[in-house]
Parts: structure tokens; C-alpha cells; sequence
């Protein structure tokens, strides 16, 4: 007999890391409203329907890749409470991860929105 968890139980965990990303994590406040402004940002520009396959893709990984990082901190502290070197380099990296998934994600947020803004505001 399957005793793995239903579906539903399954999307519920799923919503549970989401609630405990968001109440845990600092960088989740940061990426709420940046979240909401890049949505707002392509709402109000009409972006081009592959610009929005591309901000989809960025704002998917940055949470991705925080909720995976979030993961790889608490497994790690499990294992490893004291401040351990190798620990270390597994959480650094994990960070490192997401703020370059990050920092591409804004990179390509300039390219579709920089130059819109500089037009509504006559530079370009």
C-alpha cells in the first residue's frame, strides 16, 4: 500500500515552505515588492509576451533558489550546529546561488524596462 502523502497533502507542505520562506527568510521582503512591482511594471509597459516568459522565469528562480537555499541552511544546522568550515562553503555557495540568480534576474528586468522608463520620461 502507497503511504506517500495525497496530492493535496503534498500542495499543502508545498504552501507551508512558501509561509515559512516568507516568515524566516529577511531577502522574501525584498523580493515581495519587487515581485509586485515587476508585474505591475509589464501590466502598465504592454510588455511583449516572450518579455513576460523571461520575467516569469527570473521572479520562478529567485524564490526557487531561495527556497532551496532556505532548505540547504536548515539541513546544514541539523548537521552541523557550530560554526563548521565545510558548512560553511555549502551555505556561502547556496547564498551565492541566489544572489546571482538575483542579479541576472535585474539584469534582464533593465533590459525590458530601462529603456521604457527612460521613454515615459523623455531621456530616450
Amino acid at each position: 500500500m502507497n503511504k506517500s502523502p495525497s496530492r493535496w497533502h503534498s500542495l499543502r507542505f508545498a504552501i507551508q515552505g512558501i509561509k515559512t520562506i516568507i516568515s524566516s527568510e529577511k531577502n522574501t521582503w525584498i523580493y515581495i515588492p519587487i515581485t509586485i512591482v515587476v508585474i505591475l511594471l509589464g501590466l502598465f509597459f504592454k510588455i511583449q509576451t516572450y518579455e513576460w516568459f523571461a520575467i516569469v522565469i527570473c521572479l520562478g528562480l529567485v524564490w526557487a533558489f531561495e527556497a532551496a537555499n532556505t532548505a540547504l541552511e536548515a539541513l546544514v544546522n541539523i548537521r552541523s550546529p557550530e560554526i563548521h568550515p565545510i558548512a560553511k562553503i555549502a551555505k556561502d555557495c547556496s547564498a551565492a546561488a541566489v544572489l546571482i540568480t538575483a542579479f541576472t534576474s535585474a539584469v534582464i528586468g533593465m533590459i525590458i524596462f530601462l529603456p521604457r522608463v527612460l521613454h515615459l520620461i523623455g531621456l530616450f
